[in-house]
């Protein structure tokens, strides 16, 4: 604008010096007005002649409003294909940027917390020492058949030959009468687990042959047997058996 008017004040100058038409010889020497000065006024573009330096002016200021039209659309089409903002948007924005609230946690994030903290608490307490299991006693399961009539030898042996010979005599006794007789066959070493058998009976050498009525007396016979000696053990505790019987049912 300082630039324009400076072109304004020029041109008015040569006005009056050397563009004013000069009076003819013969015309009145009557003084002529003064021509009022001129308003700024922005050039149009016309046919009329233009005082040097103003059309480069008005030229240039048009094309820095040109360049500034074309920067804004060029910024607005880059933030509409991108979805960010421009450069000068930007600079706006953290000038008058606003704290954001944080987000209020969800059911869903408040119930997984709460979750990791019951593991994390369950996983800081000591552990509850487990309850050792009530060992199970295998006599139980062979006690069983006195209840269905049978007649039980037990064979607690360890690994010298009268032991074998004993394993001989007990397998040979439960094939000669199966319906009536059930042989087991126990290590020496595991006589500690059969407590409800052996609680009225020391095993104290091997082999020992225990043979058990239904009426749950027991006989014992250590060292050396054959199969006659245990048939004749399981004859008398079946008798022994059915004759307590009889007198319990008078």
């Amino acid at each position: 604008m300082q630039i324009a008017l400076v072109a304004v004040v020029l041109l008015a100058g040569m006005w009056f010096t050397v563009l004013k038409p000069k009076p003819d010889d013969g015309s009145s020497s009557a003084p002529v007005a003064a021509a009022p000065a001129a308003t700024p006024a922005t050039p149009k573009a016309s046919s009329e002649p233009v005082a040097p330096g103003v059309k480069g002016l008005t030229s240039a200021i048009d094309k820095a409003k040109g360049a500034s039209k074309t920067s804004d659309a060029a910024n607005a089409k880059i933030e509409s294909a991108t979805g960010s903002p421009s450069a000068a948007t930007k600079a706006a924005a953290v000038k008058t940027k606003t704290p954001v609230a944080k987000a209020a946690p969800t059911a869903a994030a408040r119930k997984s917390g709460t979750k990791a903290a019951t593991q994390k608490a369950a996983a800081a307490r000591p552990a509850t020492p487990a309850k050792p299991a009530t060992p199970v006693d295998p006599s139980d399961r062979l006690l069983a058949y006195l209840g269905k009539g049978k007649t039980l030898v037990i064979l607690f042996y360890g690994k010298s030959a009268d032991d074998a010979s004993a394993r001989k005599a007990v397998h040979r006794t439960a094939l000669a009468d199966p319906k009536h007789v059930v042989s087991a066959y126990v290590p020496i070493a595991d006589v500690g687990h059969y407590s409800a058998i052996t609680s009225d009976v020391d095993i104290v050498t091997f082999p020992t042959i225990l043979v058990i009525g239904t009426d749950r007396k027991a006989t014992a016979l250590t060292g050396y047997a054959d199969a006659g000696t245990v048939e004749q053990a399981v004859g008398d505790a079946r008798r022994n058996a059915a004759a307590a019987a009889k007198a319990n049912a008078k």
